[in-house]
């Protein structure tokens, strides 16, 4: 088994902090060419380098699993993966395809926010309304609280939505223009709607946004009534329906230019 430093030398081990942490680890991304372990430098298991697994160092990115005697600061690419060889193969065959891949990473490093706080009221709630619209289609289901946090929790409520809160979320995204949305909505005590979040890049963990009676569908608005439509309708998080809505505004966008 490897011996772990003595706190003397651990105190003498340098802390980074996070953004100066993942500048390194994407600069250690594009020069090694192996696997490593131990050092001090390289990505790999042991030794006292800040990014990897299993080491000494007192913070880092854990690469691949649970990081070693010292706090994580970050997660990198799981190296513990299954086909990680196919993978890795695949990056390197198309080297054009892993430098924008990099080039991205840098780009999210360098766009961390700082040096601000945003303060919100605290609305007391069992769950918020998960409401999502792609071009005319319309979805909603519950996302429910665990402890203090209803995100990320993955506990759902896939109950009928209330078409009061389809015309809202309708109202909201109407006023901006706003076709392929999430809306995120807390119902109070008193029936009102707030709006928590809204996103233009979401997921979802089911494949479906909304159940009706148990059936997956979406709802559309027809003659000024709201009508259910079954169907499959969120397959791979919605971008085949996100997709075909594109595709219909650049459709209509070409007929315009072809009339004028």
């Amino acid at each position: 088994e490897r011996p772990g430093l003595t706190p003397e030398e651990l105190a003498m081990l340098e802390r980074l902090p996070l953004d100066e942490l993942r500048r390194r680890f994407l600069e250690r991304l594009e020069e090694q060419k192996e696997r490593h372990d131990g050092g001090n430098r390289w990505i790999g298991t042991g030794g006292t380098s800040p990014f990897g697994r299993g080491g000494d160092h007192p913070s880092g990115i854990s690469v691949g699993g649970a990081g070693g005697k010292g706090a994580v600061r970050s997660t990198g690419p799981n190296l513990q993966k299954k086909g990680l060889f196919v993978r890795a193969l695949k990056k390197l065959a198309n080297p054009k395809e892993f430098a924008e891949r990099l080039k991205h990473y840098k780009t999210e490093g360098s766009e961390v926010q700082k040096e601000y706080v945003i303060f919100q009221e605290f609305i007391p709630h069992d769950y918020e309304w998960r409401c999502v619209r792609i071009g005319d289609s319309f979805f909603a289901h519950k996302k429910m609280v665990k402890g203090e946090k209803a995100s990320g929790s993955l506990i759902k409520g896939y109950e009928n939505p209330p078409f009061k809160l389809l015309d809202f979320v309708r109202e909201v995204t109407d006023k901006r223009n706003f076709r392929s949305q999430s809306v995120d909505v807390f119902e109070t005590a008193d029936g009102r709607y707030l709006v928590n979040e809204m996103q233009c890049t979401f997921g979802q963990s089911d494949p479906y946004q909304m159940l009706v009676d148990g059936v997956p569908g979406r709802y559309r608005q027809t003659g000024g009534a709201w009508v259910f439509e079954a169907g499959d309708f969120n397959k791979y998080k919605s971008f085949l329906l996100r997709l075909e809505y594109f595709v219909e505004v650049l459709t209509s966008n070409q007929l315009e230019l072809l009339q004028r």
